[in-house]
């Protein structure tokens, strides 16, 4: 798809996906643009130990990256926005920790002193990266952790993983439910959890005794950093059933203003000032007449977004506010 006067307009559709070891079709269970958007990197569930990387101008797998002994459930730019850069590596993340991968390495493109998992596992579900490469990451414990960029720098050939396990600069306990998505702003000030009914707001920067505190660089006050929550409100929970939101997303291009989430048929946003001046009750909502089942912003401007419904992708305003 590509963005036209109009609204969206399909230029192509890409079928029959397959391993190019087995042979087999399957459904990614992730995906990622990568170096310059010119590619698109997918993970096959059957295949755990492999990252692919199609060729958009081919429409076609054409390299199969191996990661060793490691598994990966998801992928991550190197820093925010790299996928529009020509940086190859990339990182992967399972439940038990994070790796780089490089495309160019011989044999395996894990890179090993670039990987870290842990003894007890965290059980990582999401993560993000800054513009400055920080990671935060959340699991299905509700915990949100905060990595500094050195987490996963360059260890001695000789040195094990487990040995070098980083410790998150910052831990919060969250509300004890599943993260499920994660994003951060660029500048790593705000970061954005989805949870199953309800979204949270924590401010990863921090002034404490008079003094910055930057929660992926050094420990910060857990009570400055106590998460904000957006939920609906009890009228509009009720008219909605059951609440199942997407992943919450800040705009992007520029200054981080806005939040977009969905559940069932309403696309749900809220002004970013309104979350930080104690006015989360104020949203907007368009309501369709079938399900959403993804969301996301236009590229050049807060006001449209992509929404994703069964049978049609289309760009839509934000809003009636209630």
């Amino acid at each position: 798809f590509n963005s036209a006067e109009k609204g969206i307009k399909m230029l192509n559709t890409i079928t029959n996906l397959s391993s190019p070891t087995k042979n087999t079709l399957f459904s990614p269970s992730a995906a990622m643009l990568h170096n310059q958007d010119s590619s698109l990197l997918l993970l096959n569930p059957e295949e755990k130990n492999s990252v692919f990387m199609m060729d958009l101008e081919r429409g076609k797998i054409v390299q199969e990256y191996k990661t060793g002994h490691y598994t990966c459930s998801g992928l991550l730019p190197e820093y925010k926005h790299a996928q529009r850069s020509p940086v190859q590596t990339f990182l992967c993340f399972n439940s038990n920790g994070l790796f780089a991968v490089d495309p160019r390495l011989p044999k395996f493109q894990i890179v090993e002193n670039r990987a870290f998992q842990y003894q007890r596992n965290p059980a990582i579900k999401c993560a993000a990266t800054t513009e400055d490469g920080h990671i935060v990451a959340g699991t299905k414990k509700g915990e949100i952790r905060f990595f500094s960029k050195l987490s996963l720098r360059e260890r001695s050939s000789n040195s094990n993983s487990i040995d070098n396990q980083p410790k998150a600069k910052n831990t919060l306990p969250g509300y004890g439910e599943a993260i499920l998505h994660v994003d951060v702003t660029s500048d790593g000030k705000w970061v954005l959890l989805t949870c199953k009914e309800y979204l949270l707001v924590v401010n990863a920067l921090v002034t404490e005794q008079g003094r910055i505190c930057s929660a992926f660089v050094a420990p910060c006050s857990k009570e400055l950093m106590r998460p904000i929550k957006l939920a609906l409100k009890q009228k509009d929970a009720q008219k909605v059933g059951e609440i199942n939101f997407t992943g919450a997303k800040f705009n992007y291009d520029g200054p981080e203003t806005t939040i977009c989430t969905s559940t069932g048929p309403w696309l749900i946003s809220w002004r970013l000032d309104n979350v930080l001046n104690k006015q989360a009750h104020k949203y907007s909502i368009h309501t369709y007449d079938k399900p959403v089942l993804a969301e996301d912003f236009s590229n050049d401007t807060d006001q449209k977004m992509v929404v994703v419904l069964p049978d049609k992708v289309g760009l839509t305003n934000r809003t009636r506010k209630v």
